[in-house]
């Protein structure tokens, strides 16, 4: 049944933790103001980094660094704040989220 599950979902389109790869889930609300919430998927247990970095790959906020998370449906806030506590400017900012050897990047939007 899973690989009949796996194939439809790699069929059609849809994204999948049936196979392992870790998914990033658009942040909502994007744009934001003050918080956004940031969603990521694990197909299996596994130590996540999800870190806040500029356009010029400065890194702005470390969000989790190497918490080791069960499979499954995870979330995390970030309130548009640096590491010190600083509100950051409005603007464009990445979000990576790292697992092992794989790693996913979105955009987000701060609008202040």
């Amino acid at each position: 049944l899973i690989d009949e599950v796996t194939h439809f979902l790699r069929v059609s389109g849809v994204p999948s933790v049936v196979e392992g790869s870790p998914i990033l889930h658009p942040a909502a609300p994007n744009p934001f103001n003050p918080m956004t919430t940031l969603r990521y998927s694990l197909g299996r247990e596994s130590a996540v980094s999800l870190r806040i970095y500029d356009p010029a790959g400065r890194l702005v906020r470390t969000v989790l660094s190497q918490e080791p998370r069960a499979a499954g449906d995870h979330r995390a806030t970030w309130n548009g704040r640096d590491e010190a506590g600083r509100a950051v400017s409005s603007g464009v900012y990445l979000v990576q989220l790292k697992t092992g050897n794989e790693a996913k990047t979105q955009r987000i939007l701060l609008a202040r």
